[in-house]
């Protein structure tokens, strides 16, 4: 019992400093990482209307639920959508999982793949913004420093 009343403070004390007000610049810097599915699509538009947060850049997962090219394009319409800033930039890691066996066991179908790909009959509008190439570390920074994805 005293190791889970210990472990419980620790599990506070850290949750209270990850959930301070603000940061000290005002907005809480976010970079996500996502595979364009549903659940993906609503955390982006909810995070693009929060006033507390500063969406930083969005890098898609190759091997994910989307393919590179239609993920990002999904990305992109949404971000338009939302109403971001037109800086963010938006790019794909790699389309190959690691070495491996392939498919690997708990591979994405290819008719889930296929769904993700039409934003699941979601009519997006075509967005202008461009992607950039930006591999997904490059995003990878300490909490409340700014990302610049391109002088990576």
């Amino acid at each position: 019992m005293k190791r889970f009343v210990a472990a419980l403070g620790v599990v506070v004390f850290v949750l209270a400093g990850c959930t301070s007000a603000q940061p000290p610049h005002g907005r809480m810097p976010v970079v996500v990482d996502t595979d364009m599915g549903q659940d993906d699509m609503m955390a982006l538009l909810y995070l693009l209307q929060r006033p507390d947060v500063r969406l930083e850049a969005v890098t898609v997962s190759g091997t994910g639920l989307a393919h590179c090219a239609t993920g990002v394009a999904i990305a992109l319409s949404l971000l338009d959508v939302g109403g971001a800033p037109g800086e963010i930039p938006v790019s794909c890691g790699p389309e190959t999982p690691l070495p491996g066996d392939y498919p690997y066991p708990g591979a994405f179908p290819a008719s889930w793949r296929a769904a993700t790909d039409r934003a699941y009959g979601i009519e997006l509008p075509e967005s202008d913004r461009e992607p950039v190439s930006l591999h997904p570390t490059c995003c990878a920074m300490p909490c409340g420093r700014r990302v610049d994805p391109f002088t990576c």
